[in-house]
């Protein structure tokens, strides 16, 4: 390995996101380890984003940019493969990164032999999300601020029967894995990413290459969730635009129609479970014996579904279909869908959780998967209003959480836990 690359590659891509960029370049360059890169790989923006980024002057800076306008697999396949760094990792250019991530991070690698590390995430809601309810909210999950080394085989299991539930996984946005493993990767499958859910196909392909990984119950990344982030719940508003996940529906239509999901909206279930399938025929042997989630999976997509419709987007089409599919489906999927439905939200109810969140806290059986991995209590998520914690976007609640952190917060994390899930 060339000796002069840097530890850390932190890659960046981005696409039209100007006014969001700097704060999270600024969270990169805030590290209090100062040996890594940052590779900003700009996919043809038509906005001012090169202009933000030509306003920052560190060397440790590397600007590409696409030939050409790529789907989101492909613009993050052209950005890893500008990583020089010995470990590398991902943020979201609306995303922000706690200041003591990487040298957190190094410290993980310098106690264990591992080539992947992982952590948790904390999720922000921007003051313009979608969602009144949660707007300028940040929601964490329990942790422990320790180290726990997990087989890999156990862990691509165990996402396999949560389907992408199982939040120890080394996705990209909150792992690093080394240069080495990603070569691996490269010359067996000649990609990392896969459509339609490429942070779901990467963290099962590495976790291929490995016999362990190391998971670091901390949460270091704030991950963002803005009106231009690809998440399902852009389905549910018609402000006369095309909403960034509708855009995000047609790029995965136009470049990879489903294969192996017998189901055509394109949602956070779909993307996971179709990509969890290629990836099952691609390693083939290599994964053992996994069986497919299917009672799991259509209990995920009713619920979605039936959650965007909550909202107000027009699915009447999409749970027909559902109702002729699952006809051909043995007796516990149809009654796993049958279940769903009944619980279906009506006006004056709040508002369900997050999918992932929601799958597990309501059915034992994911409960047990997770907690099979995770030497924690079962406690629910707690969330903190930025009214009242005195933060108002992701950058101040960011250094609310590391200032939290670093005067050990996880003590305060449990006792709210034991409560219920308080806001604050």
């Amino acid at each position: 390995m060339n000796v002069t690359a840097p530890f850390f590659s932190v890659v960046l891509p981005t696409r039209n996101r100007a006014k969001l960029l700097p704060t999270a370049i600024q969270s990169i360059l805030n590290q209090t380890f100062g040996d890594f890169e940052l590779v900003l790989s700009n996919n043809c923006s038509e906005d001012e984003t090169e202009t933000v980024v030509r306003s920052f002057t560190d060397p440790r800076i590397r600007y590409v940019t696409t030939p050409q306008a790529f789907s989101m697999t492909e613009s993050w396949e052209f950005a890893l493969r500008e990583a020089k760094g010995q470990f590398i990792g991902f943020i979201s250019d609306d995303d922000f990164l706690l200041p003591s991530t990487l040298e957190r991070v190094a410290q993980v690698l310098n106690q264990h032999q591992t080539e992947i590390v992982s952590w948790e995430l904390a999720d922000y809601f921007y003051p313009e999300w979608y969602l009144e309810e949660t707007q300028n909210h940040l929601r964490l999950r329990p942790f422990t601020g320790q180290t726990y080394e997990v087989p890999a085989l156990e862990g691509i299991h165990s996402y396999f029967q949560t389907l992408g539930g199982y939040l120890w996984a080394p996705r990209m946005l909150q792992s690093v894995v080394s240069r080495a493993c990603v070569e691996r990767v490269l010359a067996r499958y000649q990609r990392v990413f896969m459509p339609p859910a490429p942070d779901s196909a990467a963290a099962m392909l590495l976790l291929g290459e490995v016999d362990h990984f190391v998971h670091l119950n901390l949460p270091l990344l704030v991950y963002g969730h803005s009106r231009t982030s690809n998440r399902p719940v852009g389905l549910c508003f018609d402000s006369g635009q095309t909403s960034n996940w509708e855009a995000y529906m047609a790029d995965v239509r136009k470049n990879s129609q489903f294969q192996f999901v017998p189901v055509s909206a394109v949602t956070w279930s779909s993307s996971v479970a179709e990509t969890l399938l290629r990836v099952k025929a691609t390693l083939g042997e290599r994964l053992g014996e996994i069986p497919f989630n299917w009672e799991g999976f259509f209990r995920a997509y009713t619920s979605e579904l039936l959650e965007l419709q909550w909202r107000g987007a027009a699915l009447e089409p999409f749970l027909g279909e559902l109702e002729k599919v699952v006809a051909d489906f043995p007796e516990p999927v149809r009654q796993g869908v049958a279940e769903s439905l009944s619980l279906k939200p009506t006006l004056g109810q709040p508002a369900p959780r997050t999918l992932a969140r929601k799958l597990i806290d309501h059915f034992e059986i994911f409960q047990d998967l997770e907690n099979s991995l995770r030497p924690i209590p079962k406690l629910g998520p707690v969330e903190f209003a930025g009214k009242t914690a005195g933060f108002n976007h992701i950058e101040a609640a960011g250094a609310w959480l590391h200032h939290r952190i670093d005067r050990g917060f996880r003590k305060i994390m449990k006792a709210q836990g034991r409560q219920g899930g308080n806001k604050s």
